[in-house]
């Protein structure tokens, strides 16, 4: 597991290392997410915990994934302040 001071600095380096922004690499996370969930779960219901900040919007991203795919989503917000590129 990693700390969010860690996945903060992970994302800065991936967006400085590679030709990717900030939404882009949310929607990369979100695709991930989406994958590992339809290989071992049934996507009929699915339930996501997202947290604030870029880390909550790649759960919201994920569950937008999910929803358009036809799965019935419920999302727990774990803390209601999500910021910066998760707003959009």
């Amino acid at each position: 597991m990693f700390q969010t001071t860690d996945i903060k600095h992970i994302d800065k380096l991936t967006i400085a290392l590679e030709p990717i922004d900030s939404k882009a690499l949310m929607m990369r996370a979100a695709t991930t997410v989406y994958s590992f969930i339809k290989e071992r779960f049934p996507m009929t219901d699915v339930i996501i915990a997202a947290g604030p900040g870029n880390n909550g919007g790649d759960g919201y991203a994920a569950a937008s994934i999910c929803l358009s795919l036809g799965a019935s989503v419920t999302i727990f917000a774990l803390d209601g302040s999500l910021k910066g590129d998760a707003l959009t």
